[in-house]
């Protein structure tokens, strides 16, 4: 009788997360992470190296993706789940090519060779586009199924919504 009370309880509650308890759960681990960022934003960001910075970034960034993949998504939520975290895993995957290339423009830039510097200039402009794609779909993502905070985590630098006076 006992056993059959346990498979019972077990049966029902299986372990998953309530939408909400998804939602709460969700939210605190991109926070934590936009925490993190921003608190590299200062020192590392004045390093000479982009390099350094984007490592960091990048290594923050994959550990959110770790932790937001334990996560059970709810039946009605799992598809943009889904695309938030391949686009999430699109756009950090271009960090660190975007800061080789910004390196590369600066340190190969000669006022002779016109053409050079305009490809190492392409060459930026096409990484920072994917990658900027790709976090709008993360955003867009993530606020269809009410994660806010990671929505904010997916915005790229400078997309961030002018607050009013």
């Amino acid at each position: 009788m006992f056993a059959l009370v346990a498979v019972i309880m077990l049966s029902a509650c299986d372990g998953a997360m309530s939408s909400e308890e998804f939602t709460t759960e969700a939210n605190r681990i991109c926070a934590q992470t936009e925490d993190a960022i921003e608190e590299l934003g200062g020192d590392a960001t004045e390093q000479q190296d982009p390099r350094q910075f984007a490592e960091v970034a990048t290594e923050e960034l994959n550990e959110l993706l770790d932790e937001l993949r334990e996560l059970e998504a709810p039946t009605e939520s799992s598809g943009d789940f889904n695309t938030m975290l391949e686009r999430l895993d699109a756009a950090i995957g271009d960090i660190i090519p975007l800061a080789d290339a910004v390196g590369n423009s600066v340190e190969n830039f000669d006022p002779e060779t016109e053409d050079e510097n305009q490809a190492n200039i392409e060459a930026v402009r096409e990484i920072n586009e994917r990658l900027s794609q790709n976090l709008e779909e993360a955003n867009d993502a993530a606020t269809a199924i009410d994660l806010d905070e990671c929505a904010a985590t997916a915005t790229a630098p400078g997309d961030e919504a002018e607050e009013g006076p």
